[in-house]
């Protein structure tokens, strides 16, 4: 059976060994199907290095990352380091069909990097492309935020790169119908993001009588609104008099250390560093919600991934978030933007009943790796089918 080659623009490296884990997880779910052979490139200081690996777990798929390093060039670094990146994609795949033959198609995920190199083979090599896109900075909200957006995001030519493609699929409707309306493209089909159920699944022993414990996971970013979530809390204990452990894992980010300092919530805070799957399990474990106050999302795998170990969560009250969480059954919506209306909905989540750990786990089946496998393979039988013709 021949190997699906992946393009990734984002991919776990030795820099950030958690950057787009998303795409790994739906590598490896379709690697149970099919083999999948994925490609990286990776910007480092130190010397240029190309590394190949087959996956310990999932021995069907390979993963091959280049490092390469680029010198102080008179300011023009980025520009020459984005250009360079393209290049060494095109002569990976080239090793690629040395080794193994021409593929039937290239998966793309995500466009800006990797849709100029599957548009090449496209009008060159006549090698047909798909583009899987995650890219929350697509969404109409995203602008507000990153004032970057709307110069990286160069519409014209992704236009082209999109219309190109084979089909278009995307990890939500919400993402799906953010492309289509800024691309005029055909609606995009939506295939989710994958949770993995082997490591995120319900608690053994039941929750204890304790004070309520949250937890919060995220990069911490104006996106993720961690400044309104804090102020949230800070309602929660002076206004209704809720004592609480909110437990955050991210980055350490010194103005938010002073702002729990004002709001006067240190002592109900506990910080910790960025870590594994395995590692967030435990802390979904021992804890009785999940909050999430993005201002925008193109998914939200911390999400799913608190619905698989049977946690209920407290979440912006996005499109987005409502197309797979289901309100008073494996979550709490708030308002956006109105701190006062998440300790509201916090207090009410302490005070009424909710679902067994086990019934809100059964909610996550629609994200585990068979159903998204399949999902994706659908796709591929689709352009193989067109290939033949």
């Amino acid at each position: 059976m021949k190997k699906t080659v992946w393009l990734a623009s984002w991919f776990p490296n030795e820099n950030d060994p958690l950057v787009g884990d998303f795409i790994k997880r739906h590598a490896e779910a379709v690697s149970l199907l099919q083999p999948v052979h994925v490609i990286h490139v990776e910007k480092r200081k130190s010397a240029s290095e190309t590394i190949e690996t087959t996956d310990p777990v999932f021995s069907s798929l390979t993963c091959v990352i280049k490092y390469y390093s680029v010198w102080y060039l008179a300011g023009i670094e980025r520009l020459y380091s984005y250009l360079y990146s393209l290049w060494l994609y095109h002569s990976l795949i080239k090793t690629f069909i040395k080794k193994n033959g021409k593929p039937a198609f290239l998966h793309i995920h995500v466009s800006l990097r990797c849709g100029w190199v599957a548009l090449y083979y496209k009008l060159v090599h006549k090698i047909p492309y798909i583009i899987t896109e995650h890219n929350a900075g697509f969404m109409p909200a995203a602008k507000l935020y990153n004032k970057e957006v709307v110069n990286y995001f160069n519409y014209l030519p992704l236009k082209f790169i999109f219309k190109n493609a084979f089909t278009v699929t995307t990890v939500s409707e919400a993402l799906a119908d953010a492309l289509q309306q800024t691309f005029d493209l055909k609606k995009p089909e939506v295939v989710y993001n994958v949770v993995n159920t082997s490591i995120f699944f319900p608690p053994i022993q039941p929750y204890e009588n304790r004070k309520p414990v949250f937890l919060h996971i995220s990069t911490l970013t104006p996106q993720k609104n961690p400044e309104q979530m804090l102020a949230a809390f800070s309602i929660l204990r002076q206004q209704y008099k809720t004592d609480f452990v909110l437990h955050i894992v991210g980055p350490q980010k010194p103005h938010l250390l002073r702002l729990c300092d004002e709001l006067n919530i240190n002592d109900c805070i506990q910080w910790h560093e960025e870590t594994n799957q395995q590692n967030l399990a435990a802390f979904m474990h021992q804890a009785d919600a999940l909050v999430l106050y993005s201002r925008f999302e193109s998914f939200g795998c911390v999400n799913i991934e608190a619905m698989a170990s049977g946690l209920p969560v407290i979440a912006s009250g996005l499109d987005v978030f409502k197309e797979y969480l289901e309100d008073g059954v494996t979550a709490r919506f708030a308002k956006p933007e109105n701190p006062a209306d998440l300790a509201r909905v916090i207090h009410l989540f302490i005070n009424t009943p909710r679902l067994s750990a086990k019934s809100i786990a059964d909610h996550a089946n629609t994200f585990n790796y068979k159903t998204i496998g399949e999902k994706f393979m659908q796709v591929y039988q689709r352009i193989n089918q067109a290939n033949d013709l």
